[in-house]
């Protein structure tokens, strides 16, 4: 009875607990949970069993099995399972990072979740027939899988599915797969043979990225591989069908075995696509590829020899640099563009470029292997430094339609052959510099710009032929250059600072054309012996300083002054006649001018600057009466013999004529300078000072004589009176209106007395200080000239209208005499006739009538040009009287700056259609010189060139030209030029985190801007406000991280505006892994260090190194980022101070990135083992021990066993201590000890191995 009840309820409980199931959605069938769903079929969602080989039922309670839930065995110990045919849904991580060895995937399952086998970490194989995509991450990390069968109805394999599947071999895609995933095999670095069964249209982004295929065949029904597909992996051969339009960047990259290529593509080559594929030596392009992308072959060392196909229109930047190997390129397309540094470092000797290419940009060229190049007609831009750093460069024919850029063929060392055709506009700054092979070169007709530096350093280059209109020739153009002959052309306005200097020139005239020449233009040319200088300007300072060859030189009438320095140390000038022109002689002009004997001063000088003639040859000078001041040490040392200061001069600098030892002659007029400083003649004393009486005079006669320093003054004094003035003749005629000099007779020539000039009667004739006498009116006037001493000369001047012979014919009314007032003197024109308001004025008082006085005619006044107003005396006039005003254009509208670089900005106006044409003028050396007649009003531009970079205040105007008639000048048009563009940018240095960026300081710039490329744009990181500050460092980077983008420009500050030069070519930085973490000595033995460190995230491997004979030591190269320690061996026992340190490095390529060093680590090593251990002798209470000594040991330790633990027993000091006796033991006991030693190390003990136990029994 009581069993029954019992029984009862047992199964009363059970019911319960199935209903309690029930209830809860939750059931359990032979340890599978699971849940009916609302289609009736069942769910797996869990295993609570203990078997690891289980078969999924196909049917539970009579409901089909559908559905292996999310999660139902993840994690799980099972090893083999069978899926049964009614499966349709695998769930999301359904089996992941369980213990899975083999798996069979049914036919029946069209739905699998992500990671469903994901971190199956013993998964060997495995068969899919699912008849769906594989999910993203489907197996990705099932390190030992091995074996992988894809069934005909896979259709896509998704993100990641099999990434990081170390050992998969081999695959076989079957034909219903469509596409390949992103990552799907990426990091399988075993899988060397992949099969392409299917129609696949696309491989995702780094599908293959570092997996270990070789060889796999691309179906001609693929459109599309993505970024890095193969990137890293271990290709040898590829082949690019037809079909694909579209390849993701860096596809290709860093496929270290890759060694053959064929592209049949139908679309251009991205960035980067086959870059830094190190083997790569085989290359062929189909002809549907239409350009190569920026750096797409770069770093392809072992590439030989490439064909571009007759579709390609673009080599993008960066194409084949660093192509050592590059010897051939053939161009069968049109190519338009070549990119910057396309062959930047390529080994390419010979190319054909077509007639097709319009631009080569920034170093395209540069620093490539080429022998010979001829740039086409259809070129229009060519980039900074495009050819720079050919080594190997001999020939050049450039028929390129622009100007020659910056650096274009710079350091071209051998260049020894170069043309340049009729379409060459300019030669850009340093174009040609150092090319020291170059021996002669002709500049075309078309060039009008020879910029700064352009041949620079040329040593060899004699002969320059110049056929064009060259208007200016840059700073530097020809410093240091072999040219010894040079025609300038009438053309050239500008000769930029240092244009010649130092170079090898013999001879050179200067044209009248030229307005502006730069300090040092021709210094230190120590061949020059002949100069002809007809310049329409002031010779600047130190233009000729140093020609120590000049012996000839000519100034022409326009000369307007010498500058400071200009002919100093010209030690072979002998003779010059300073022109007419001439206002200035400059300071140290012809300073230490040894050989200088004659100066002829025809010109009005007026300033004689410091040491002009210090140390010059010069024996005579006559000093013109325009001349006011003679500075410091002026003819100091010089070999001057006599002087005449004339009276017009008031200042005479301290020392002026000083150490003159050949001065004898000295006569002044009626000074005016400042006679306390007299220190003018100091040690010139052979000479005598003839002076005139005058009152200032006397003052100068009493301070000498009152004077109480006798050295200021050690000449002679000496005054020459007038005896007698006259004249030529006594009579002479003159029109009103003009002029006559009279030059009168003073008897003796030598006189130093004061003359004044007078008239009579100035209404009629006038006369200044220089004898001009001006014809006023009709009449006669006596001019006088008298001496201080009332001496006197005299003459009658008669003065005559136009056409008569003496005043008695003046009695008729000549209307002619009069003048015409004009209303106005200019119309602009308008297609209407003009009449201004007219006056007719005779005897300055009297205004005459119209049609009573005089007839009107008014003629040419309704076009463009000069009208004619003509006046005819009538009634108690005659004769006639014309006057003319102008008819101009209209004035030019809208003038401004259409653009702007350093060097030149580009102005723009309205079309004037009442124009034939435009005048531009630039306000320069104080006054505005005209840069550009225009003929034509169709053109609306024009492009002022040669101008400082970073500048403020270049000023401009500009008129209409018709017929010889101008309009008003527009508004002055204000231009500051840009700085100039950064130099010198790269990276100086690197961290994990951070890029240490560096430029040159601008000479131009007030500041700087530079940018990063993020996100598709470029953005500013960092604004610098001086221009001091050349460095700047770029933090908080992502460590391992390649390709950050830089870019720099200088910017200028006027007022408050940043003006802002052109960008510099990128800088590409690839920053460093991080350092290394956790380094330390993990064990150690007397003769090995185990050192381990934390697996570094950024890194591919780490660089360990020991400090070995003074220097650090590479000693072990880990190719793994999981290579964590490293056992250092073969080191000395009982040794202290070995150091180590270690750097994680990165692999970008070919090349290894290093990381920063970590910390020392310091280590000493353990002493040898005790050898020898044994008993030496046993008493009943004691055992003596004994041992053989260390020689590493400082001292042992000594242990015997007892209590259940080892119990140190002794402790000897010293390394000769080997024996002990263990005293108070039981007799017939056996005892077990061990030793070891151990080296002190400063105040710590550092012990060796133990030695083996040894047992010894006392005696009974």
């Amino acid at each position: 009875m009581k069993l029954k009840k019992l029984l009862l309820g047992f199964a009363t409980f059970a019911v319960m607990a199935v209903l309690c199931a029930i209830c809860a959605g939750a059931e359990n069938y032979n340890g599978f949970n699971y849940n009916l769903m609302n289609d009736g079929t069942v769910k797996i969602t869990g295993y609570n069993g203990k078997e690891t080989d289980l078969s999924v039922p196909a049917v539970i309670g009579g409901n089909s099995v559908s559905v292996i839930g999310s999660n139902a065995f993840d994690g799980a110990g099972v090893k083999h399972i069978v899926l049964p045919d009614s499966l349709t849904s695998i769930g999301y991580r359904a089996f992941a990072g369980s213990s899975l060895e083999t798996i069979t995937i049914p036919s029946s399952v069209t739905s699998i979740g992500t990671q469903a086998f994901a971190y199956c970490k013993n998964l060997k194989s495995l068969v899919c027939n699912a008849d769906c995509a594989l999910p993203q991450y489907a197996f990705s990390d099932c390190g030992v899988l091995s074996e992988v069968k894809l069934g005909n109805k896979v259709t896509a394999l998704g993100y990641g599915a099999f990434q990081s599947c170390k050992a998969l071999k081999q695959i076989e895609l079957p034909a219903s797969l469509t596409e390949i995933g992103a990552y799907s095999f990426n990091g399988c670095v075993a899988l060397e043979k992949v099969s392409v069964l299917g129609r696949i249209t696309s491989i995702g982004s780094n599908a293959f990225d570092g997996a270990g295929v070789k060889h796999i065949v691309l179906p001609d029904s693929l459109t599309s591989i993505g970024y890095r597909a193969f990137a890293g992996s271990s290709l040898e051969t590829i082949t690019i069908p037809s079909s694909v339009t579209s390849i993701g960047t860096q596809a290709f990259a860093y496929c270290k075995n890759l060694k053959s290529l064929v592209c049949n593509a139908d679309c251009a080559l991205p960035q980067y696509a086959f870059s830094d594929c190190g083997v790569l030596s085989e290359a062929k392009l189909g002809d549907k590829v239409t350009a190569v992308g920026y750096g797409t072959f770069e770093g392809c060392k072992a590439l030989k020899q490439i064909e571009l196909p007759a579709s390609l229109t673009e080599i993008g930047a960066y194409s084949f640099n660093g192509c050592v190997a590059l010897e051939k390129v053939s161009v069968l397309g049109r190519i338009t563009s070549i990119g910057s540094n396309a062959f930047d470092g390529a080994g390419v000797k010979h190319i054909v470029l077509p007639d097709s290419l319009t631009s080569i940009g920034y170093r395209t060229f540069a620093g490539s292997s080429l022998e010979t190049i001829t740039i086409p007609s259809s070129v229009t831009s060519i980039g900074n430094q495009a050819f720079a750093y050919c080594k190997n460069l001999k020939t050049l024919v450039c028929n390129a339609d622009c100007a020659l850029p910056e650096y274009a063929f710079s350091d071209c060392g051998v260049l020894s052959e170069v043309k340049l055709g009729n379409k060459v506009t300019a030669l850009g700054y340093g174009a040609f510099q150092s090319c020291k092979a170059l021996k002669q070169i002709e500049l075309p007709a078309s060039l009008t710009e020879i910029g700064a530096y352009s041949f620079n350093g040329c040593v060899a280059l004699e002969k320059v032929s110049v056929l064009g209109r060259i208007t200016s020739i840059g700073s530097n153009a020809f410093d240091g250059a072999g040219v010894k002959h040079i025609v300038l052309p009438d053309s050239l306005t500008s000769i930029g600072y240092r244009a010649f200097a130092n170079s090898s020139l013999e001879a050179i005239t200067i044209p009248s054309s030229v307005t502006t020449i730069g300090d040092y233009a021709f210094a230190y040319c120590k061949n020059l012996k002949t100069l002809v200088c007809n310049a329409d300007c002031a010779l600047p300072e130190y233009a000729f300083v140093n020609c120590t060859a000049l012996s000839e030189a000519k100034l022409g009438d326009k000369v307007t002054a010498v500058g400071y320095g200009t002919f100093e140390g010209c030690k072979a000038l002998k003779q010059i006649e300073l022109p007419a022109s001439l206002t200035k002689i400059g300071a140290y002009s012809f300073n230490n001018c040894v050989a200088l004997e004659k100066v002829s001063v025809l010109g009005r000088i007026t300033t004689i600057g410091s040491n002009a003639f210090d140390g010059a040859g010069v024996k005579h000078i006559v000093l013109p009466d325009s001349l006011t001041s003679i500075g410091y040490r002026a003819f100091a040392n010089s070999s001057l013999e006599a002087i005449t200061i004339p009276s017009s001069v008031t200042t005479i600098g301290n020392y002026a004529f000083a150490y003159c030892k050949n001065l004898k002659s000295v006569r002044i007029g009626e000074t005016k300078w400042n006679f306390e400083s007299q220190d003018a003649f100091y040690g010139s004393d052979k000479m005598t000072l003839y002076y005139m009486r005058s009152e200032n005079c006397l003052g100068l006669l009493k301070y000498i004589e009152s004077s109480e320093d006798i050295a200021n003054f050690s000449g002679t004094l000496k005054e020459i009176p007038a005896k007698s003035i006259s004249f030529k003749s006594q009579k002479y005629t003159l029109v009103v209106g003009e002029s006559l000099v009279l030059s009168p007779i003073v008897n003796p020539v030598n006189a130093t007395n004061i003359f004044s000039w007078s008239s009579s009667d100035s209404s009629i004739a006038d006369v200044n200080s220089n004898g001009e006498i001006f014809g006023v009116s009709c009449g006669k006037a006596t001019i006088s000239y008298t001496s201080s001493d009332g001496i006197s000369g005299k003459c009658v001047v008669s003065v005559v209208n136009s056409g008569k012979t003496s005043y008695e014919e003046l009695s008729k009314k000549d209307i002619s005499s009069g003048y015409i007032v004009l209303s106005t003197n200019k119309f602009v024109f308008s297609g209407k006739s003009f009449v201004p308001q007219v006056c007719v004025f005779i005897n300055d008082t009297k205004e005459l009538i119209e049609n009573v006085d005089y007839r009107l005619t008014i003629s040419d006044n309704s076009n463009i040009g000069k009208a004619t107003v003509a006046v005819e005396g009538i009634g108690d006039y005659c004769g006639t009287l014309k006057s003319s005003f102008a008819i101009v254009p209209g004035k030019v509208t809208n003038f401004k700056v259409k653009s702007l670089t350093s060097t030149n900005v580009t102005l723009q106006w309205n079309k004037n259609t009442s124009a034939s044409g435009y005048e531009i003028e630039q306000y320069k050396g104080g006054k505005w010189v005209n840069v550009a007649k225009i003929t034509g009003n169709a053109t609306t531009s024009y492009t002022v060139k040669g101008l400082a970079a970073g500048t403020a205040g270049y000023k401009f105007r500009m008129r209409a030209v018709k017929d010889g008639a101008y309009s008003d000048y527009t508004s002055v048009l204000t231009v500051n030029t840009n700085p100039y563009g950064v130099g010198g940018f790269k990276c100086s240095s690197k961290t994990s985190t951070s890029v240490t960026l560096k430029w040159n300081k601008g000479t131009t710039a007030s500041g700087y801007q530079l940018q990063q490329y993020k996100d598709g744009k470029w953005v500013t990181i960092y604004t610098g406000t001086k221009a001091t500050d050349t460095s700047y460092t770029v933090k908080n980077l992502k460590a391992g991280t390649a390709g950050y983008r830089f870019r720099i420009r200088a910017y200028k500050t006027y007022g408050n505006t940043k003006q802002y030069g052109s960008w510099s070519s990128e800088v590409k930085v690839n920053t460093n892994p991080y350092g290394v973490s956790g380094f330390k000595c993990s064990s150690k033995t007397s003769t090995s260090v185990t050192l381990k460190w934390n697996k570094g995230t950024t890194a591919s491997g780490y660089q360990l190194q020991q400090y070995k004979n003074g220097k650090w030591v590479t000693i072990y190269t880990g190719t793994k980022a999981t290579n964590t320690s490293y056992t250092v061996k073969k080191l000395k026992a009982g040794t202290a101070g070995y150091r180590f340190r270690i750097r994680a490095y990165k692999t970008y390529g070919n090349t290894k990135q290093y990381g920063s060093w970590s910390s020392e680590v310091k280590v000493n090593t353990n002493p040898y083992g005790v050898s020898g251990f044994k008993a030496k002798s046993t008493a009943k209470n004691s055992i003596t021990l004994g041992w053989n000594k260390g020689t590493t040991a400082s001292g042992y330790q000594l242990q015997q066993y007892k209590g259940g633990k080892w119990v140190t027993v002794y402790t000897g000091t010293k390394a000769t201590s080997t024996s002990c006796t263990v005293k108070s033991l039981k007799a017939n006991t056996s005892y077990k000890f061990r030793i070891r030693a151990y080296k002190t190390y400063g105040n710590t003990k550092q012990y060796g191995s133990w030695s083996k136990v040894l047992t010894v029994k006392t005696k009974r």
